[in-house]
């Protein structure tokens, strides 16, 4: 199965080996935790 890497040093750290690919991800969390975050780093490349 495939997996993406995005080869961002802190998504590295939280998903050393990546996230199967095709897959479904749910990001949750409290207010203020970088959520937006960890969806721009997927987001941008695209852009």
């Amino acid at each position: 199965m495939k997996k993406l890497r995005i080869n961002i040093p802190w998504f590295d750290e939280l998903l050393p080996e990546g996230i199967l690919i095709p897959s479904s991800t749910l990001i949750s969390g409290p207010g203020g935790t970088g959520k937006p975050l960890v969806e721009f780093a997927f987001a941008l490349p695209w852009m």
